[in-house]
């Protein structure tokens, strides 16, 4: 797999955040502000500036929020490897909030295509504060892909 960034490829992801299908679900309005930093066949870094609508009453990033997120970002990170086009189905999502970012901060997200084999998928999900580098979350995701 490459590591090398793709300009193409975070083009393309970056087309599809921007003009989404029509998505009605209320968790999904941060894909329209997500910005695509980094995208290989093995990685993507992704930015998102934290607002209201990701937000708990006590203004910190909710975690369901979080669990969009990072389902949504880390199947973007599957299917910019040439050997799955479509974004599978999850069979597991383990995620450990380890510190807090509020309303106006600025997260990266960081997905790896940790493993990839036959019929299920692996990627690792790391979210940072962007000023500080203070991890938010950590996250494994495991996707089932039809064989193509």
């Amino acid at each position: 797999m490459s590591e090398t960034n793709d300009p193409k490829l975070v083009k393309k992801i970056q087309d599809y955040f921007d003009n989404p299908p029509d998505i009605e679900f209320h968790l999904m309005t941060f894909l329209q502000r997500t910005k695509v930093l980094y995208a290989s066949g093995k990685k993507c870094v992704f930015e998102l500036v934290v607002k209201k609508e990701e937000c708990n009453r006590m203004n910190t990033l909710f975690g369901g929020s979080v669990a969009s997120i990072i389902d949504t970002l880390s199947t973007a990170t599957l299917i910019s490897n040439k050997r799955y086009r479509d974004g599978g189905v999850s069979t597991d999502l383990a995620i450990s909030y380890v510190s807090t970012a509020g309303i106006g901060d600025t997260i990266v997200i960081e997905c790896v295509n940790y493993r990839i084999g036959r019929s299920l998928a692996n990627i690792y999900t790391l979210i940072k504060e962007k000023t500080t580098g203070r991890i938010v979350v950590t996250a494994q995701h495991t996707k089932y892909c039809s064989k193509h």
